[in-house]
């Protein structure tokens, strides 16, 4: 399915595919999910293997020159084209929370594995390239009709369904090496497709990473499983930095329409100014932001209208503004009073873009509040002033970069449970009474605090707690209970 993109370009699309119902869409009732309860297990006993034998990420001598994008694409189109169709039964298979790890019915498993082969292959083979260009055009607001490469995308968590399939039968048949094989290509995926000039597909490889790292708990949870402390530790962090596509996404406009960057230093003529805006609001236009094909585009008189309205409102305002900025009354009297509007908007959006960006370039724990903070400011400066440009630029980022540090603090969870894990095993199978007596590993931090993990352990009768909560603002099932019980001492005879 393709989508034409109107309003808020590329967030509108992540909007409508992330946050639910739009504006005027009756909620959706969801039930509270539970915390994922993940009870550990005591790691293989003996003498550790060296730190980084099993590891999360492709190493250097694994690679082969070349780009991995028309691989993934290959192997996405591969498993598209099986013949199989997947049952939901097969389907459960890759979920932890409907077919236990030992009672994957393995004969099946591998069958069905069978079918993708191909596909398989060819995505081991992409993850293991030194580099990925998705060779992808800058997107334009005038190309909202051509729509956005979705279904190459989407085609991703296919493949990122089949290798979790495949890990769980390699964890349940207690093939460390092999299970990590299939864990490099999943992870090597989410970063292929991270980075990337699309917050559509930085959110789908965020969701790639995090099925990745469900596939880890699963491992610590393995009886006698090596210890992947610093496999996690050896990760880039951020796994998935969505910084790069909010700045692709808040250069849009300007890239879109470069003659906004002129407007800034000469006066238009009034008809070049209205062109320009009718052009502009035409482009915008659409304000649920995502338009399925085949609707019926706007009559053009309405742009006409409302471009004349909203400026009639708004000149007052903006030239208050200027003329408090340093501006001389001459100088704006000159202007068409849309490029004078245009000019306000422009500044307004330039200011937000700039704090913005400001905010996602210091640690989570000082930047995260500040977007959410910068938000709310947002929507409710959209609602007084009328700004079109600047109600489109928000809503979707914190909430894409939100997703960011909530994989962060999810990694960082499960590097201290990996902490517990290999504390107890230093120390005859006991969890620590608390979190400062862990000197094994290096203790993390959380991402959202910027402090250790510290408040969120507890010793209690016979085993260790460390309950790791859901990032502001997130449902509590995003959270997590790692529970380390004591090792049993045997009874003597």
């Amino acid at each position: 399915m393709r989508f034409a993109l109107l309003s808020g370009g590329l967030v509108a699309a992540v909007l409508a595919l992330a946050a639910g119902p739009g504006p005027g869409q009756p909620p959706v009732e969801v039930k509270p999910l539970p915390v994922p309860l993940l009870k550990l297990a005591p790691q293989a006993a003996g003498k550790a293997p060296r730190a980084l034998r099993y590891q999360l990420l492709p190493g250097p001598l694994d690679l082969v020159p070349g780009n991995a994008a028309p691989l993934w694409v290959r192997a996405g189109q591969a498993a598209r084209n099986s013949p199989h169709k997947t049952s939901d039964k097969e389907h459960a298979w890759g979920n932890a929370a409907e077919v236990k790890l030992d009672d994957l019915p393995r004969k099946q498993v591998r069958a069905f594995l069978d079918h993708y082969r191909a596909a398989l292959r060819i995505a081991d083979k992409a993850a293991r390239r030194t580099r990925c260009d998705w060779e992808r055009e800058p997107f334009l607001y005038q190309h909202i009709q051509e729509g956005l490469p979705l279904d190459e995308v989407q085609a991703m968590r296919l493949i990122a369904s089949l290798l979790t399939i495949r890990s769980r039968l390699e964890l349940a048949e207690r093939r460390y090496e092999d299970a990590a094989h299939t864990l490099q290509t999943g992870f090597a995926l989410a970063r292929h497709l991270g980075g990337s000039d699309l917050l559509i597909q930085d959110l789908v490889a965020l969701a790639v990473s995090s099925i990745m790292l469900a596939r880890v708990e699963e491992w610590a949870q393995v009886p006698g499983s090596p210890n992947l402390y610093w496999a996690l530790t050896d990760l880039p962090r951020p796994l998935v930095s969505v910084r790069h596509a909010i700045q692709s996404e808040l250069n849009t406009l300007y890239r879109s329409f470069p003659q906004l960057r002129e407007m800034k230093k000469k006066t238009l003529g009034a008809r070049e100014a209205q062109a320009l805006a009718e052009s502009m609001l035409k482009a915008f236009h659409g304000s649920a932001g995502l338009v399925r094909e085949g609707d019926v585009p706007p009559s053009p008189w309405l742009g006409k209208l409302g471009i004349t309205a909203l400026v009639v409102k708004t000149y007052p305002d903006a030239k208050r503004y200027f003329l408090k900025q340093g501006r001389t009354a001459k100088e704006l009297e000159a202007m068409p009073s849309v490029q004078v509007v245009v000019l306000y908007f422009l500044d307004r959006y330039d200011r937000v873009s700039d704090d913005a960006m400001k905010w996602l370039s210091v640690p989570a724990w000082q930047g995260l509040s500040q977007m959410e903070k910068l938000e709310k400011q947002v929507r409710a400066q959209a609602k007084t002033d009328g700004n079109p440009i600047v109600a489109m630029l928000v809503p979707a980022i914190t909430r894409v970069y939100a997703a960011q540090v909530r994989l962060e603090r999810q990694i960082a969870g499960m590097r201290g449970a990996e902490a517990l894990r290999a504390h107890a095993a230093a120390n005859g199978g006991k969890a620590p009474g608390k979190w400062a007596d862990i000197t094994e590993v290096p203790l993390p931090s959380d991402p959202v605090t910027g402090k250790g993990l510290d408040a969120f352990y507890r010793a209690e009768a016979g085993k260790g707690v460390l309950a790791v909560p859901a990032s502001p603002g997130m449902p509590a099932h995003v959270g997590r209970r790692y529970e380390l019980a004591d090792k049993k001492e045997e009874k003597k005879p």
